[in-house]
C-alpha cells in the first residue's frame, strides 16, 4: 500500500468515530430529561453528520494525483 492509501484509510476511520460520536451524543440527548430543543443545535448536528455521510460516501473526495504529489505548482501531465 501506498503511503496515499495508508492516510485515506486513517481519515475514514477518524470520520467513523466521529459519526459514532455525534450518534451517541443524538442518544444521550434524547434519552436525557428536561433538555429544551434548540433549533441552532440541531442544524449543527444535522450538518456534522451530513458531512460525514457525503465524505463516507463520495468516491472523489480524495483522488490520488497523477504526477505523485499532493500540491505542485503546476498541472500536471
Amino acid at each position: 500500500m501506498s503511503t496515499f492509501e495508508y492516510v485515506s484509510v486513517i481519515f475514514s476511520v477518524v470520520v467513523s468515530l466521529a459519526f459514532t460520536h455525534l450518534l451517541a451524543g443524538i442518544v444521550r440527548l434524547i434519552h436525557a430529561r428536561g433538555v429544551k430543543f434548540s433549533f441552532v443545535h440541531a442544524g449543527w448536528i444535522a450538518l456534522l453528520v451530513f458531512w460525514c455521510i457525503d465524505y463516507w460516501f463520495r468516491p472523489g473526495t480524495c483522488v490520488k494525483p497523477k504526477c505523485g504529489r499532493l500540491v505542485s505548482s503546476r498541472s500536471c501531465c
